[in-house]
């Protein structure tokens, strides 16, 4: 005999515990399900990525949660602290109700901000395009296999993804293949950007140890894969311009792949910009940078001289002339210029 309840209400697991792993995964999607299976109305707190299309429910089960007509978000907090102290939840949490009987979804792209949702329906037209295009993960500089058959020693010293990319910690873990100035020998060499004794760090090593690379020999961006909280209109910590030869390890991600540095340059700018940075939050809620969705909602723009943006003006400039374009009412303005901090 099936059991069937009038009401499931409950504040489930949200992640299993496995011993060696950094990132635990998550089960409380399987309590969103089986609650719709064995009742018409449920109302459960979780954790809030699904939300945003983030973290280690899958894909098709956040879009499936989202576009329900029957489901309904009566409550979000992104410090979770404040109803679970002691408790660190990345991205929040969130009371989901559903009810299989009464269309009160769905949810949509989800904001707390009732004017960022106004934003958002200015901006994310049918011809939008994501400046996500643009992006180059943080996984994305890989090496050769002439590494691992030179080296054959180095290959134990990494392991999982680490023997495929540049982590993090490359410049400890494979010393040997970097080097502060380029040495005198026959091959040709790139620069590296990564972090060491928690600093950024430049460092030489040789081009035929990397796959190619789309912006390698190009001009780019450059922004950390991690920085901030997630809180709405942080700065981003210090984004630069990348010249030709050079990569990085996945404490950063690039964007684009420019002949010409002037629109990396002008790329830059519209990442300082306020209006920039609110569309990024949209779906940032945590310190994560590194991926195309969090990314989606920023739009693509011309860098080039031929844009309908004046990029020689201010970043404050810039902003103002973002606003005429996407035809943000005063108190939307009001709003982003309250909201977002300065950056320079």
């Amino acid at each position: 005999m099936k059991m069937k309840f009038d009401v499931v209400v409950g504040n489930p697991p949200y992640q299993d515990n496995i011993e060696n792993r950094s990132e635990q995964p998550s089960i409380y999607n399987y309590f969103y399900d089986l609650a719709e299976k064995i009742s018409d109305k449920y109302c459960l707190i979780t954790p809030a990525r699904f939300l945003f299309n983030i973290g280690s429910t899958s894909k098709k089960w956040n879009k499936k949660m989202i576009e329900d007509i029957n489901n309904q978000i009566v409550f979000y907090v992104q410090d979770a602290s404040e109803l679970f102290p002691n408790t660190i939840i990345k991205g929040g949490v969130a009371i989901l109700y559903h009810d299989s009987k009464r269309e009160i979804g769905p949810i949509g792209t989800f904001t707390i901000y009732s004017e960022l949702n106004g934003i958002l329906e200015k901006v994310v037209r049918e011809d939008f395009i994501s400046i996500a295009e643009l992006l180059f993960s943080n996984t994305s500089y890989k090496y050769s296999e002439k590494l691992w058959s030179e080296n054959p020693n180095l290959r134990s010293r990494v392991s999982g993804g680490s023997k495929r990319y540049l982590s993090s910690s490359v410049f400890d873990k494979l010393e040997e293949i970097f080097f502060e100035h380029i040495p005198n020998d026959k091959y040709e060499y790139v620069q590296i950007l990564g972090r060491k004794n928690k600093k950024r760090e430049y460092y030489w090593m040789r081009k035929d140890y990397l796959l190619e690379h789309p912006n390698m020999d190009k001009f780019k961006v450059l922004v950390p894969s991690s920085n901030g909280s997630g809180k709405l209109g942080e700065v981003l910590s210090n984004p630069i311009v990348g010249g030709k030869n050079l990569g990085h390890t996945e404490t950063f991600i690039s964007f684009g792949s420019f002949s010409k540095k002037s629109n990396a340059d002008n790329l830059l700018k519209y990442l300082k910009t306020k209006f920039t940075r609110v569309m990024l939050g949209v779906v940032k809620i945590t310190q994560g940078n590194k991926t195309k969705e969090v990314w989606s909602k920023v739009p693509m723009q011309d860098f080039t001289k031929n844009s309908d943006i004046d990029w020689s003006k201010p970043i404050s400039d810039i902003d103002q002339q973002l606003y005429k374009k996407y035809k943000l009412s005063q108190n939307e303005i009001k709003f982003i210029e309250e909201k977002v901090e300065v950056m320079d």
